[in-house]
């Protein structure tokens, strides 16, 4: 009789120094990061499986199709609603199909994925998520290429939940000067983007929420707009920044803010790649997110719709090559023709982490 297998499968275990990853093979799954034995992502164990796409790789989609229907090629194709909240389909096809290994080494894995042709996505194509750990950090490249003998719509994502081990969960005081007003309106719907005082009612949420870790975090993020969202989290405008409580360009404490919020327009640095930094002020410790010039949007998440205990205790800061809802708006959005490929690369470098394993006790 064979033993049980874990929920997510075969675990690759990757170290260099301090630094150690975990990767499953169910959906290409960065299952956690440490560093100096410290958590630099709010993970899973492979023996519990992941909740709500933790450091999944979002292919070929990144975020919602509004409806899960589209028209490619003069054709209507119709997907699985896989978020029946919002009438959606979220986060691509290859979440829960186990990769194959293609190459492990002490420091890297890499993995393939053949997604065949399916009901609302009738394209072939072959998948491939590389992680690599260094002195800085970890690196990723994801990547797909057309098998099949039409142009395929294709786009990529990742889900990294940040959490910078521990924290203080202390709240800044400079935080108030970036809440919106009192009387702002509350935002209607899930993952409405909208940064208001509020949060769910009940015994003890105001306590609750001035011990949210995230409260406490600073985040720093150049982008020129930002997309607002109806209740089923699809954009219906877009608007700049400047002025406004999703200005980040020079970093603000989150304090009240609730974000499911997709910002484009990105800065790049000279390098051409484009930068999120979370920090927290209370441990010294900060993480930045990078990616490169296929990185057209971040999609940010407070966590304010997970259940206990993961609510408002992490922040997804997401790389994506196109914005939600890209294959119904085409911005951004890749079209493969056969035998073309795209990748998008991006890292996480934490900072202020321990540099050695700490003593056994």
């Amino acid at each position: 009789m064979r033993p049980p297998a874990f929920p997510s499968g075969q675990s690759y275990v990757l170290e260099h120094g301090a630094h150690r990853a975990v990767v499953v093979e169910l959906g290409a799954a960065l299952a956690s990061y440490t560093v100096g034995g410290v958590d630099v992502l709010d993970g899973f164990a492979p023996s519990e499986g992941s909740h709500r796409y933790q450091g999944h790789v979002l292919a070929p989609w990144p975020n919602r199709i509004a409806g899960g229907r589209y028209v490619v090629g003069g054709a209507v194709q119709q997907l699985a609603l896989t978020e029946p909240a919002t009438g959606g389909a979220i986060h691509g096809l290859a979440n829960w199909y186990r990769w194959e290994l293609v190459e492990a080494e002490p420091d890297r894995v890499s993995l393939g994925l053949d997604l065949h042709p399916q009901p609302g996505y009738p394209f072939s194509l072959r998948l491939g998520a590389t992680y690599r750990l260094g002195s800085a950090g970890l690196e990723v490249e994801l990547s797909g290429e057309n098998h099949g003998p039409d142009p395929a719509p294709f786009g990529l994502g990742a889900h990294p939940y940040l959490r910078l081990g521990a924290g203080t969960g202390a709240r800044p005081a400079s935080s108030a000067a970036s809440e919106a007003p009192p009387d702002r309106p509350a935002a209607t719907g899930p993952g409405a983007s909208e940064v208001r005082p509020d949060h769910p009612a009940g015994s003890g949420a105001a306590e609750e929420r001035a011990h949210a870790l995230v409260d406490g975090y600073e985040l720093r993020l150049d982008a020129g707009v930002y997309l607002e969202s109806d209740e089923r989290s699809i954009p219906v405008a877009r608007h700049a920044v400047a002025g406004t409580p999703f200005d980040l360009s020079t970093g603000a404490p989150l304090g009240d803010r609730v974000l499911d919020t997709a910002f484009g327009a990105l800065a790049r640095d000279a390098d051409g790649r484009v930068r999120a930094v979370l920090r927290d002020p209370g441990s010294g410790r900060a993480v930045t997110v990078w990616g490169d010039e296929a990185c057209a949007w971040w999609m940010v998440f407070t966590g304010d719709t997970l259940p206990e205990p993961k609510r408002r205790r992490s922040v997804a800061i997401e790389p994506m090559t196109c914005p939600p809802d890209a294959f119904n708006s085409g911005e951004d959005l890749w079209i493969l023709r056969p035998g073309e490929g795209a990748r998008l690369r991006f890292g996480v470098e934490p900072a202020g982490f321990p540099t050695a394993e700490p003593e056994p006790s």
